[in-house]
């Protein structure tokens, strides 16, 4: 299950204390198949949409460069040590 949503461009509403139940954890998933969940389901995105999900420093760091783009604009906030929340959003 994905949380596919409008646009919200700030993740500042999210702490380690205030991650919903729905946003995916792919912490404990390879960056290989993290990069490939989120490229199918990017594609699914329209313009001003999002997903929203927990990664590591690792896939984070690989997110920031495939991901910011024309097509598409990726932030982060880190959440806990090696924790991150991540968001894709359809440009």
């Amino acid at each position: 299950m994905i949380l596919i949503s409008k646009n919200e461009s700030s993740l500042n509403n999210f702490d380690q204390n205030n991650i919903p139940p729905e946003i995916p954890d792919f912490t404990s998933v390879t960056c290989t198949n993290l990069m490939i969940k989120l490229k199918i389901w990017s594609n699914k995105l329209k313009p001003g949409e999002s997903i929203k999900f927990l990664t590591t420093r690792e896939g984070d760091t690989n997110l920031k460069s495939a991901f910011n783009n024309k097509q598409f604009t990726y932030i982060s906030k880190i959440i806990k040590p090696n924790v991150y929340l991540g968001q894709i959003t359809k440009n």
